[in-house]
């Protein structure tokens, strides 16, 4: 499940660089970067509450 998640925060951040890559690429950037940073700091929480082993159970 966590991988999935990751590869879809990837996916937009990478999508969102290629879309504004000619309006806006600081901002992309940033957007990028916060979207990456919001994904770690989240996935530490996980780990460390343990919300991996609800998730599988609510799924």
């Amino acid at each position: 499940m966590r991988h999935i998640c990751g590869c879809h925060y990837i996916a937009v951040a990478t999508a969102a660089l290629k879309n504004s890559w000619r309006q806006s690429y600081p901002q992309s950037v940033q957007r990028a970067r916060y979207l990456i940073l919001r994904f770690i700091t989240t996935e530490n929480k996980n780990d460390e509450v343990g919300d991996d082993d609800n998730k599988s159970k609510i799924s």
